[in-house]
């Protein structure tokens, strides 16, 4: 009992202590020269006020997700159903193709054990990937364009899903047991493959008009899309089938998105950015170095060895 009434005494005693205090520092801070912002400042006679005339919001400081949904918005108006796969690009369940698929994915089982903390962290977030490789912390219209590239990603890849409609691999075989959980929506196409190649190829674009010429495009960012985009068959969410689809997929958007004028202003904006931090390390050092791990990278998806008819 005594226990109790210390704990709810000395709860009290600081509660008690924090309210006030929070409530006199909150009246100091309404307090400016003696006025009370909910008197005198705020009851001034008209014209007594000094007003900022010509203020504008600039597109540079929109957030950079909320920006890419005002892109967004711009490009839902184009014909962006017609940036579709071709038919052979497409997948065919036949019993025989699903078999060749499940045998894929076994044999790249062996992989989750070192991959898994990959695999964990880019189901979490692909734009924190971009982020680490670009800076883009650092650089709001780089973020912008990660952004970008997610939420059209997002549109266009849930569109196709529905209009499919295929089965995740751990419908069709159990066995697999994903080290992740499967997400909630068709497997075709594979919306990380989509996503991590359109971001690669609008980062790849900004870093070109830099004067980096491919190399960053080449040898960092298409390297990370196509480690993510396998990290999903590695896991067991995805056959390759459906990563050659959303790879596809990203290079017939990609040209639609920017033939946007917003986006070629967005693309200049993280040019500068890229050649104002970077421009003497691109001339000294040349070429980035690829890190280990993307020299051990397998070699980029090739077309799925089943067709319409099977194998």
């Amino acid at each position: 009992m005594s226990g109790n009434f210390t704990d709810g005494g000395m709860s009290g005693a600081s509660d008690g202590g924090m309210d006030g205090g929070m409530d006199g520092g909150m009246a100091s801070l309404l307090s400016v020269g003696g006025l009370s912002l909910t008197d005198e400042l705020l009851t001034l006679a008209k014209g007594e006020q000094d007003i900022l005339t010509g203020a504008q919001f600039k597109p540079g400081d929109f957030a950079p997700n909320l920006r890419a949904q005002a892109i967004l918005a711009e490009f839902g108006r184009l014909d962006w159903p017609a940036a579709r796969l071709l038919d052979a690009e497409l997948r065919h369940d036949t019993e025989d193709n699903l078999q060749t698929w499940v045998g894929d994915l076994l044999n790249l089982v062996p992989l989750r054990a070192r991959r898994l903390g990959e695999i964990r962290a880019q189901a979490a977030g692909i734009d924190k990937v971009f982020l680490a490789a670009t800076m883009g912390h650092r650089r709001r219209a780089v973020t912008t364009l990660i952004e970008l590239g997610l939420a059209v990603g997002h549109m266009v890849g849930m569109y196709w899903k529905w209009q499919y409609k295929h089965a995740r691999p751990v419908q069709i075989y159990p066995g697999l047991m994903p080290v992740i959980p499967t997400p909630s929506h068709a497997s075709f196409p594979s919306n990380h493959a989509f996503q991590s190649h359109l971001i690669a190829a609008l980062l790849g674009k900004a870093h070109e008009q830099a004067g980096a010429g491919v190399a960053v495009r080449d040898q960092v960012l298409l390297p990370l899309a196509r480690r993510m985009a396998q990290n999903r068959e590695v896991a067991g969410v995805h056959f390759g089938v459906d990563t050659v689809a959303g790879s596809a997929l990203a290079s017939r958007v990609f040209p639609l998105l920017t033939s946007l004028q917003h986006v070629q202003d967005l693309l200049g904006e993280a040019e500068a950015e890229i050649r104002g931090e970077n421009q003497a390390a691109i001339l000294v050092a040349g070429p980035p170095q690829q890190p280990a791990w993307i020299l051990a990278t397998l070699p980029a998806p090739v077309a799925p060895t089943g067709g319409p008819d099977g194998p």
